[in-house]
């Protein structure tokens, strides 16, 4: 496309070398609309290759456990410095006994049992005698893989 100032300017040379002295010249120009389009050449697009998914391992399921049911609570003997508490509970599961003077059962607790069991009987030692305890029987479960444990606490009644 020419360049539309030297054309303007060779346009307006020509006009008033070819005037008469006294012939006035107007020169009107239109600029040019806006530039016609080019059609650019059609590329067609590279073929893109969706990556492969790497491969993912399904979520674990959930544990699911059967709610925890405590029976028989039972305070089978009670001695000057000691007292014997039994319990059934299912499932089976690992079984403690916690005790304090208060219901924080602060005092303490009997060794965790390693098996899983729907008895548990367990000996509480250490006791002072005329001294009111708090006892409640607790059952662990633990998660085969890892996962969080199912535990339940009732109080001894």
């Amino acid at each position: 496309m020419p360049n539309l100032r030297a054309l303007a300017i060779a346009l307006l040379a020509f006009a008033v070398a070819g005037c008469a002295p006294v012939t006035r010249v107007f020169i009107e120009f239109e600029a040019p609309s806006a530039p016609p389009a080019t059609e650019a050449p059609v590329v067609s697009p590279a073929p893109t290759v969706a990556p492969t998914p790497e491969p993912t391992a399904a979520p674990a399921p959930e544990p699911t456990y059967e709610p925890i049911t405590f029976s028989n609570i039972t305070v089978e003997e009670v001695g000057p410095d000691y007292a014997v508490i039994s319990w059934n509970v299912a499932p089976p599961a690992q079984g403690q006994v916690v005790y304090g003077l208060t219901t924080e059962y602060e005092l303490g607790a009997t060794t965790m049992e390693t098996s899983l069991l729907g008895f548990h009987r367990q000996r509480v030692s250490g006791l002072q005698p005329e001294t009111t305890y708090h006892f409640a029987v607790v059952a662990f479960i633990p998660d085969p893989d890892g996962g969080e444990p199912m535990m339940a606490l009732v109080p001894v009644q």
